[in-house]
């Protein structure tokens, strides 16, 4: 749920700031997460074409490897897990 508040804040704040919405929107949307995908690679099983300079081999379809993103998803679901348990610990005392 916290995670949904701060991506709205985020796009809230993105949508102020920039002079061209649609550019910024594609390069939130082409900004790469913590499994290494973004999440326009994830629906689409490529990079998106944006201002930012890169080679046309990566814009190849490709798909993203489900083995890396659980294995990375799970690494951040544990990560997350220990730092509130020591969080909630603390609560106690």
């Amino acid at each position: 749920m916290i995670e949904a508040e701060r991506t709205v804040q985020t796009i809230k704040n993105l949508l102020k700031k920039a002079r061209d919405p649609y550019r910024a929107l594609l390069a939130d949307g082409a900004t790469p997460m913590s499994n290494g995908y973004s999440p326009a690679q994830l629906l689409m099983g490529r990079r998106l074409r944006t201002s930012v300079p890169t080679l046309s081999e990566n814009l190849r379809p490709s798909l993203p490897d489900r083995v890396r993103i659980r294995h990375k998803e799970g690494e951040q679901r544990q990560m997350d897990h220990s730092v509130w348990n020591i969080t909630a610990f603390w609560l106690w005392f």
